[in-house]
Order: C-alpha cells, then sequence, then structure tokens
C-alpha cells in the first residue's frame, strides 16, 4: 500500500500463459501500488527483467 514499496507484498504466478492476476481481500477506500517483472529459468540459472512502472488503484 505504500508508493515505495516499503510494506510489499509478493506474489508469483506459475504458469506462463497467465495474463491477468485477482487481487483478493483487499481494504475498501485504499489506494493499492502494483507493478511486475518477468523471469526466466534457463540451465539452472534465472534471468530477472526490470520492474514495470508502478499502477495505483483505488479501491472502490
Amino acid at each position: 500500500m505504500k508508493k515505495d514499496f516499503s510494506a510489499k507484498s509478493t506474489v508469483t504466478v506459475k504458469k506462463n500463459e497467465t495474463v491477468k492476476y485477482v487481487i483478493k481481500k483487499l481494504t475498501q477506500g485504499k489506494t493499492y501500488y502494483v507493478r511486475i517483472r518477468a523471469f526466466k529459468k534457463v540451465g539452472g540459472k534465472k534471468y530477472v527483467s526490470d520492474w514495470s512502472k508502478a499502477l495505483s488503484k483505488k479501491v472502490k
């Protein structure tokens, strides 16, 4: 819920085909900030992309 992501929670989506993810149990009236990044394991080595631009959404 903090713009600088100091209080963060992480969700790992394991299916390659996933294009959306629903976050449940959010508090009404609060603003949440979300950013994503991709990763891929090749030969035991993990490659990680940069973080996306942060998006903010207020729960109605």
